[in-house]
């Protein structure tokens, strides 16, 4: 079963026990459970069942609105890309090389992002949306991890 704080496991007892035994706060998949339960505010928990429950999902169509002329960014951890869309025709992109992550000035990130949505800006007539990536882990809504 993926994704969630909860870890199912039907079968194998000894299976079971080990899972169960290591998703711990000092476990050997410390890394795992701590980010798990972070991002879901709950503590990690293996449980074992004679089945594996169905998955409760439901997918929604979001974005692809294409129409007008938009720009996408993602800024990266070692670059940042842009580009320009027409209608859903890429007119323009780079991709710029930067260091956010050694980089702590906040007017570093604010002049890269800046020159980057002007640089693209100049290939289109006028900007009707932006898109921007996130590196993000969202749960119930809310940003819990970027």
């Amino acid at each position: 079963m993926k994704g969630d704080f909860q870890i199912y496991i039907s079968g194998d007892d000894i299976v079971f026990r080990n899972i169960k035994n290591a998703y711990v706060s000092d476990g050997s998949p410390a890394f795992n459970y701590a980010f798990m339960s972070r991002v879901f505010e709950k503590e990690m928990e293996v449980f074992q069942v004679p089945r594996i429950p169905v998955a409760d999902e439901t997918s929604y169509a979001i974005g692809r609105h294409l129409v007008g002329c938009r720009i996408g960014f993602d800024a990266g951890g070692s670059d940042r890309k842009v580009l320009a869309v027409i209608d859903g025709i890429v007119v323009y992109s780079e991709k710029v090389v930067w260091h956010p992550k050694v980089t702590a000035d906040p007017n570093y990130h604010y002049n890269e992002i800046v020159s980057a949505f002007r640089t693209v800006a100049y290939h289109i007539p006028r900007v009707d949306a932006i898109g921007v990536s996130s590196a993000c882990v969202y749960a119930a809504n809310r940003t819990m991890l970027a």
